[in-house]
């Protein structure tokens, strides 16, 4: 895309692929928005690396794949469940490659605080969150050999450090979430809204996990988009 308003880095859900955000990757082309997404077919099949950092691996290669852009407008981070989570991470790092262009974070269905019910459907088998293939639509693939997988075991302490460091993040969040999500319930997010200096929470009634891709995804993504450029334009303008 030639002169984008904003660029959106966004990461998949665990266990699922990038092909799942095509109906947000479109709506946002179309209001001049560049979105980065993560291709990550073979993620589940990699196998899952050792030790209890692998959500900072993974939040760590996203800071570096959003340091590899950092000439271009302003850049949101964003992801949706797990991969929200990942995002949510790499916002809240000592050190964010490329945060002077960092303007804002969009949440969609996202826990950011414990879950057993998330913490059980990733036990046993590893999520697969393969940040080794970025893409835009219609490009090459872009290499990146820091990649894995999520381990149970990694989740809580991602959620400590989050407890920690998002309540005196100064970013710009949008919290996105289906009313009727039962995996991540809505209520865990709008509460996280009210407890951030520069937060808001749009909830969707009759979406459920995936609401990318619910009835009402035109409206998310309208959601979405008009965030996005409320917080690149801010950023420019300050």
């Amino acid at each position: 895309m030639r002169n984008p308003l904003a660029e959106l880095l966004f990461v998949h859900g665990g266990g699922a692929e990038s092909g799942r955000l095509d109906r947000l990757v479109g709506a946002l082309r179309e209001r001049s928005i560049s979105v980065w997404a993560v291709n990550a077919a073979s993620g589940r099949r990699r196998p899952a690396p050792d030790g209890p950092a692998a959500m900072q691996d993974l939040a760590g290669a996203l800071g570096a794949l959003a340091d590899r852009a950092r000439r271009g407008p302003p850049l949101i981070l964003g992801g949706h469940s797990l991969g929200g989570t990942v995002a949510a991470l790499a916002a809240c790092a000592d050190t964010l490659p490329g945060a002077e262009r960092c303007a804002g974070m969009v949440l969609t269905s996202t826990p950011v605080s414990p879950l057993p019910r998330v913490e059980g459907l990733a036990d046993g088998a590893p999520v697969g969150l393969d940040l080794s293939r970025l893409y835009t639509p219609g490009s090459a693939a872009r290499e990146d050999d820091r990649a894995g997988s999520v381990r149970p075991s990694t989740l809580r302490p991602a959620w400590d450090r989050l407890a920690e460091r998002l309540p005196v993040l100064d970013l710009p969040v949008m919290f996105v979430h289906g009313m009727s999500d039962t995996i991540v319930p809505a209520r865990h997010n709008h509460a996280w809204a009210g407890r951030l200096k520069h937060a808001e929470f749009a909830g969707f009634h009759g979406s459920r996990h995936d609401v990318l891709n619910a009835t009402g995804h035109r409206r998310v993504a309208t959601t979405i988009a008009d965030f996005v450029l409320a917080a690149a334009l801010d950023h420019a303008a300050g």
